[in-house]
């Protein structure tokens, strides 16, 4: 299901963990930074993992203290959702109502599932956030300056919506094969210690070839110590061909 020791980077006493989980068809990464803040890269919770997945997150999720309601809990302190497809969303309400989610990090491409249940819910809870601190809701700019620092850990954005798939789609340039929720999917490199930790979500081959390699592809900037293939390792983050 998932390595129940982490993968672990080290500066010194200070330990970057993350755990890559077998959710079958979808995608799930957690990540625990060396301030304990708590990173979810996806979800897909189905009957057949819920009980296993579930049990697990509450083994290896820190504890924290919320000042607010006076009581320890084990929050997800980021969940980003990397693209609403409903397989790197599913299961979302189950994950908030064991493991408090305090902020999203969204792509800012609307999805191609708006009316399952688990796509109303990821709204809802992101306009709930959004409503309690407007800084709950973050869209990343795709930049070479990293968008946030964790306890020394550089968090960089290298792909999410862009107003350049629009310009195609008007020109009548956007290939049929491709979707632009795969195209803006969001696409984040971890640095820490001199390690790099690449994950793709279900970005495309159109994505890398004309947006993330022409921006990013420099002094091995893109040269990464673990990645997580686009598309759960399938042809498409490769070729156009479906």
């Amino acid at each position: 299901m998932a390595l129940e020791q982490p993968l672990c980077w080290y500066t010194g006493e200070n330990v970057l963990q993350f755990y890559l989980l077998n959710v079958e068809e979808g995608l799930m990464t957690l990540i625990v930074f060396p301030n304990k803040v708590v990173m979810l890269f996806d979800c897909n919770i189905t009957s057949d993992n819920e009980d296993e997945i579930l049990a697990f997150l509450e083994r290896v999720i820190p504890e924290d203290y919320n000042a607010d309601k006076q009581q320890y809990e084990k929050p997800i302190h980021i969940f980003v959702n990397s693209h609403r497809d409903e397989d790197h969303y599913r299961g979302l309400r189950k994950i908030n109502g064991r493991f408090p989610i305090k902020s999203i990090w969204d792509s800012g491409q609307t999805g191609a599932t708006t009316n399952s249940p688990d796509y109303q819910y990821y709204i809802y809870l992101r306009r709930a956030l959004k409503a309690k601190d407007p800084n709950n809701l973050f869209v990343p700019v795709p930049s070479n300056i990293p968008v946030i620092n964790y306890g020394g850990v550089d968090v960089y954005c290298l792909a999410a919506e862009e107003d350049f798939v629009q310009d195609y789609i008007n020109k009548g340039l956007f290939e049929a094969s491709t979707r632009i929720q795969h195209t803006n999917s969001m696409v984040l490199l971890i640095e820490y210690s001199g390690q790099k930790l690449l994950m793709t979500g279900d970005s495309d081959w159109k994505s890398w070839r004309d947006k993330i390699v022409p921006n990013f592809n420099y002094g091995g900037f893109l040269k990464s110590n673990i990645l997580i293939a686009s598309h759960h390792g399938s042809c498409s983050f490769f070729t156009d061909e479906e």
